[in-house]
């Protein structure tokens, strides 16, 4: 879906949900409204705040960054299964088109959807139970009560307004053997959610092929089964849906591909860590990431390649630094968000 809203929620834990207007009414964005918010910017370090534990439900300010923030999910309230509750990943976005609705995963694997405004929780999606795997929801762009799923072979139409669920395609007679289809729960369509790019496997997980599909056309646009130079660990669309994206297991690199398959682009060596694709400020489709062989954050250009380095990651400082990326914000393009994490006893300073 790729677009901010004013709920963001791309890091691990999925308790607090940060909403822009410090000073405002909550949920306020608009200047002319009388907010005097301002971002806090440059490279001061600031000590984490002593918080505690603030209840559901209960909005409070950031004494920081200014930002009004809200926790939605306790499991004592909502009886989620297991011990946690969060986001499925950085790229994914877990709220539907206009920030009504949220779909988040129990950390025993179980999904729900909630109202991000009342904090409720709504229903299990029970649907999914059906699936011998990771569903992987991705919302419609323009219709808010619509999200599409990955059930074995088929790639299914989840109406929230009604609880059905509808076959939007079925892969398996695509591609003789398959029993499931998915992205590694790393990738995204396109923003217009026309294409889809999946890896195909069979009843034991191994690899078919890699495919792309249009959905609007409904059917498999390209399809490449061999030559790939090590095991895949994910697959995706970038915005626009011109190419497909592939992250592999042990390889140095990124690849790049074609709808078609026809053509193949090699991303810089260190490219094949976290990272997502995004879009530039003037509108190019973009790979950005943490290139582990520069320790630099860096952007590559889908076609030409060409690389460049945007932030260095200061390992001389701290070694644990974990970070995720997201390029969600199509509507503001030029913008990438990293959540950094790690290192319980930073160093001294």
């Amino acid at each position: 879906m790729r677009r901010p809203t004013g709920i963001g929620l791309i890091a691990l834990l999925a308790t607090a949900f940060l909403a822009p207007g410090s000073m405002c009414a909550f949920g306020a964005t608009d200047p002319a409204a009388g907010c005097d918010f301002s971002f806090v910017m440059g490279t001061t370090s600031y000590a984490v705040p002593n918080l505690a534990l603030p209840r559901k439900g209960v909005i409070f300010a950031d004494p920081t960054f200014h930002t009004y923030l809200v926790r939605v999910t306790d499991k004592a309230i909502d009886g989620y299964l297991g011990p946690g509750i969060e986001n499925e990943y950085a790229k994914a976005d877990p709220e539907n088109s206009d920030g009504t609705l949220l779909i988040l995963r129990g950390n025993a694997g179980a999904w729900y959807l909630y109202n991000p405004f009342t904090y409720r929780k709504l229903r299990r999606l029970s649907a999914f139970d059906a699936c011998g795997q990771e569903p992987e929801p991705r919302w419609d762009r323009e219709d808010r009560s619509v999200f599409f799923y990955l059930c074995n072979a088929r790639l299914r139409r989840y109406d929230t307004d009604t609880g059905r669920s509808t076959a939007v395609h079925d892969f398996a007679a695509d591609v003789a053997g398959a029993a499931y289809v998915t992205t590694g729960s790393e990738g995204d369509a396109s923003l217009d959610r026309q294409y889809w790019c999946f890896m195909v496997k069979d009843a034991k997980w191994r690899l078919l092929s890699v495919l792309v599909y249009d959905r609007a056309a409904n059917r498999v646009v390209g399809q490449k089964r061999t030559g790939f130079p090590d095991s895949l660990n994910w697959v995706g669309m970038d915005t626009s849906g011109t190419h497909c994206v592939v992250g592999y297991d042990s390889l140095s690199y990124t690849q790049v591909f074609s709808r078609n398959f026809r053509t193949r682009l090699n991303l810089p060596a260190g490219s094949n860590a976290h990272g997502d694709v995004a879009l530039t400020r003037d509108g190019r489709d973009v790979f950005v990431y943490q290139n582990n062989a520069t320790d630099y954050i860096a952007m590559a250009d889908l076609v030409t390649g060409a690389e460049t380095p945007l932030v260095r990651i200061p390992f001389q400082v701290n070694v644990d630094i974990g970070l995720h990326i997201s390029g969600n914000a199509a509507a503001t393009p030029g913008w990438a968000l990293m959540s950094t994490f790690g290192s319980k006893r930073p160093p001294a300073g």
